[in-house]
């Protein structure tokens, strides 16, 4: 069996994380092209959940995460930055009202930075909250 899975891609295991998270998470290639959505993020968008495969996250994003996408994400997914992990406070863009806790985190496959994006519902709202960045480094996991 193991010998099996040696001769799967590694990218494999990143989607199949994907595909068994329950709620809204999707796994973004560095130019933020979709290439797994789970099946939570399927449900929450609906009809809309087949635009996303294959698409590219800018050419729905709002205003306040695209800007994210060019600084901080851009910053974090950059080789050799010290970024592992960025949360922030949104409104969902494609689930009207609902208040949400987005966490952007780099996965490292066989050298190859992925972009893994989970999204936990906290609450209702029509308006963005504040931003209320957080950021997780390589000092804050050092023991």
């Amino acid at each position: 069996m193991l010998s099996q899975q040696d001769a799967i891609p590694s990218d494999a295991f990143a989607r199949a994380f994907i595909l068994a998270q329950s709620g809204a998470a999707a796994l973004l290639d560095v130019e933020y092209t979709f290439i797994a959505i789970s099946g939570g993020l399927k449900q929450a968008v609906g009809a809309a959940a087949s635009l996303l495969k294959g698409g590219n996250l800018r050419a729905i994003a709002t205003p306040r995460v695209d800007g994210l996408l060019g600084t901080h994400i851009a910053e974090m997914i950059r080789p050799g930055s010290p970024i592992l992990s960025i949360s922030h406070t949104d409104v969902g863009a494609l689930v009207g009202g609902v208040l949400l806790r987005r966490t952007w985190s780099v996965l490292r496959v066989d050298g190859i930075r992925l972009l893994l994006c989970q999204d936990e519902v906290i609450g209702e709202g029509g308006s963005p909250p504040p931003l209320d960045l957080r950021y997780i480094t390589l000092d804050d996991i050092s023991d």
